[in-house]
């Protein structure tokens, strides 16, 4: 989507922040209907997004006004997407499993998708990579967040986790 943004110049495609920023979309079941509205997910292809039962995941579907229905709520997400901007640098984190909060020791067992086995992170420039637990504070390796922040919140994440506690 960035990449048919740049080449056709329309302003209304690009990384998320920019999306937002521009009014495009401000929740993070906004930016999956626009993904999906745009053609740049399919509904049968958000498994990918969802935390949901495969029995669940059937029952999505897109409504005459190109709209998820029943709609897409943050609580079905099993990724976080973070506010990434065209200027920022490629290393910047774009996609973190939900299991995991920025610069947070991983200690839940229960958070969806992996517990604290372990966590995803992809980054603005397409790599992605598979964490341990023990790595979850590891940032040099993990990357910076958008706008080089330290602490992930509503001002760098569509769906941010809890507070970090204070170190």
């Amino acid at each position: 989507m960035v990449e048919d943004g740049a080449t056709n110049k329309n302003t209304a495609l690009g990384w998320p922040g920019d999306l937002k920023a521009a009014g495009h979309i401000s929740t993070l079941a906004d930016y999956v209907n626009f993904l999906v509205h745009n053609g740049y997910l399919s509904v049968s292809e958000l498994h990918i997004f969802t935390n949901l039962g495969y029995e669940d995941r059937g029952k999505l579907s897109l409504a005459s006004n190109g709209v998820l229905v029943p709609a897409f709520r943050e609580e079905y997400s099993a990724l976080k997407v973070y506010l990434v901007k065209k200027g920022d640098p490629a290393d910047t984190v774009f996609l973190t499993s939900k299991n995991y909060t920025y610069n947070t020791p991983l200690n839940n067992p229960k958070a969806k998708p992996f517990g604290d086995k372990g966590f995803v992170v992809c980054n603005k420039g397409g790599d992605a990579h598979v964490f341990k637990k023990q790595q979850a504070q590891d940032l040099p390796v993990i990357g910076k967040l958008p706008g080089e922040g330290s602490v992930e919140s509503a001002e760098n994440c569509l769906n941010p986790g809890p507070p970090a506690p204070p170190k």
